[in-house]
């Protein structure tokens, strides 16, 4: 099928760059905002800590409930939301022991 000539060209890498700006953006704010809660509510196992899977699980389930996907695909969408998540948990993890404890998201 023919594309109209006056039609925007979609650039799937801009758009992923752009959509993983907003995902930082909307995720940096709500963990410093709601950080505490949001870290018991992602700690599935209750032991006061957040794994890094418990982590990207809780930023997807948040990225689903807060942002327009825009047409972008699942598995872009999917790709980006993980390596997001676990920069800033890496982030977060100022002691390295694979789990981020409400301590550590206080000093964050």
């Amino acid at each position: 099928r023919d594309e109209p000539q006056d039609a925007p060209v979609r650039n799937l890498a801009v758009e992923a760059g752009e959509f993983q700006e907003k995902v930082r953006t909307s995720f940096e704010t709500e963990l410093y905002a709601h950080g505490e809660d949001l870290l018991r509510d992602f700690d599935k196992s209750k032991n006061g800590k957040v794994s890094l899977d418990e982590f990207v699980q809780g930023c997807q389930a948040l990225s689903t409930r807060g942002m327009r996907l825009g047409g972008m695909p699942p598995q872009v969408l999917e790709a980006i939301i993980r390596d997001l998540a676990a920069e800033i948990f890496y982030h977060m993890d100022v002691d390295g022991s694979g789990e981020v404890s409400l301590g550590e998201v206080r000093a964050a």
